[in-house]
């Protein structure tokens, strides 16, 4: 690493009180949390093999082909996310339970050729941190 990556975060209170206590916050967004991340892990930010977004193009020629290679792209990306996870574990920046709880929800937005007026189905089998979404 060649440096410092700052990481800048914003904290907000409330006035709101529940149960005698007041809550606040840190809101960072998705650049700031991989800094972070980065930062934690006393790495670059190149070095994490996820992003917050990402996108790919599937070519097939069958509905199951589609499938397999749907759940291939699901499935590298939580692998590429359990990865950073492990190292914050091995770290101890993580308890073993919020590492096996750290997955998060994965969208799939779909957009497609076959025009948006004919939904395209979701693979059967999704995992259930994945959220089906075509664009209609």
């Amino acid at each position: 690493m060649d440096g410092p990556y700052p990481v800048y975060a914003s904290r907000g209170e409330t006035n709101e009180v529940s149960e005698g206590c007041s809550s606040s916050h840190v809101s960072l967004d998705t650049e700031e949390r991989l800094q972070l991340i980065a930062e934690m892990l006393n790495v670059g930010p190149e070095a994490i093999p996820w992003r917050a977004s990402s996108s790919t193009q599937i070519e097939f020629a069958s509905p199951e082909q589609f499938d397999r290679m749907v759940l291939t792209f699901i499935e590298a990306q939580q692998t590429l996310y359990r990865t950073t996870v492990a190292a914050l574990a091995a770290r101890n920046l993580m308890s073993p339970l919020e590492a096996q709880q750290s997955l998060p929800q994965l969208l799939l937005i779909i957009d497609h050729p076959r025009g948006r007026s004919t939904p395209f189905p979701a693979p059967p089998n999704l995992p259930s941190q994945v959220k089906w979404v075509p664009l209609l």
